[in-house]
């Protein structure tokens, strides 16, 4: 977990009013498709404020579906809110939609968005015309681009020959063609392995962020990646931001059980049926580990007494313990408890 030091910052680097974002379907269309269960509207972002600090790495968390793409595309003049406000360093994307877009840079994992039969360079420069940067500066932007992200010596190869960490930090590079105040980062690590991985992770925290003091807006599936990366992080659910803090106050936050693993042998088929039965309370889950009569039960629970009695229920029953020992809880547990938390609410 990252800290800064606080200071006194008047404007937000982004600000969100109460935003909405809904998807109607196209005028005739329910008529077409009227023998479905076809919605007549989709609220895939509902009314969610949000501040973000100057110089901040924040993080956007939450399942498939939960809004975040939507948001991010509203926060870059992509789609127009449906109702709500938004400021970027101050400026109202709505009534001065161009200042805003001199702000900001947006990178996606969508590598569509490159010529395949184009070098980086070439892609780059295309894009930085299309962005207006001015023509007595355009190389000059594009090479330095190139540098930020450690692909200068890849710079006139054809972008299909990149592996997929060089396109993912292609898209960084276009991102920083306008040399934003604000980076947008939709999944920055999506479907690269670990060690490449670690090197994006590395350009955002330490040259972006720490070096050259750009708030950091980014999306991503993983807790680990943004404890590791962020200062602050939202977690959205059905459209909803349900938290906002450190990934330390979400452990705060979640009444977390404690998690035992017990491996059995012997178990009578009725002490198992028992046990299936007290699984569907979700506080025992149970699963078979050869196919000859050895099982793993993995407990959550509040009270460390109430493990000492299953184990004697399992030795009552005729099996015997193997082993038994407390699990650390991961952070992708304090995310789903989190996220049914609020489903159940």
């Amino acid at each position: 977990m990252h800290t800064r030091k606080s200071e006194a910052i008047s404007i937000y680097a982004v600000e969100t009013e109460r935003l909405i974002k809904i998807f109607y379907p196209p005028r005739g269309l329910l008529k077409v498709v009227s023998k479905s269960p076809l919605k007549s509207e989709l609220t895939a972002v509902d009314e969610v404020s949000l501040k973000v600090n100057e110089g901040e790495v924040f993080g956007l968390l939450g399942p498939n579906g939960a809004g975040k793409t939507t948001l991010i595309k509203m926060l870059c003049t992509l789609i127009r809110p449906t109702s709500g406000r938004v400021l970027i360093g101050g400026v109202d994307i709505l009534q001065e939609e161009d200042k805003a877009k001199r702000l900001i840079g947006l990178a996606t994992a969508d590598e569509r968005n490159f010529y395949w039969r184009l070098t980086a360079r070439e892609n780059l420069e295309f894009f930085a015309a299309l962005s207006n940067v001015p023509r007595a500066r355009l190389k000059r932007a594009v090479s330095e681009a190139l540098e930020q992200v450690g692909l200068t010596d890849a710079a006139d190869n054809m972008f299909y020959s990149f592996s997929s960490g060089m396109k993912q930090k292609l898209g960084i590079a276009r991102a920083l063609l306008v040399n934003p105040r604000i980076l947008f980062l939709d999944e920055p690590t999506r479907s690269l392995d670990p060690i490449t991985a670690l090197g994006v992770k590395q350009l955002i925290r330490k040259r972006f962020a720490d070096d050259q003091g750009k708030t950091i807006f980014l999306s991503t599936h993983r807790l680990e990646e943004a404890e590791q990366l962020c200062d602050r992080i939202a977690i959205m659910d059905g459209g909803r931001v349900i938290f906002v803090g450190s990934v330390g106050e979400l452990r705060k936050k979640v009444t977390q059980k404690d998690k035992y693993i017990v491996e059995t042998k012997g178990l009578s088929d009725k002490w198992l049926a028992k046990a299936a039965l007290r699984e569907s309370l979700h506080d025992i889950s149970l699963s078979n580990i050869d196919g000859n009569g050895s099982w793993r039960l993995e407990v959550k629970t509040r009270e460390g007494d109430s493990v000492s009695k299953l184990l004697g229920e399992i030795v009552a029953g005729g099996g015997r313990v193997v082993s038994c020992y407390k699990e650390q809880c991961r952070l992708e547990d304090l995310f789903i408890d989190l996220v049914k938390g609020g489903r159940s609410n």
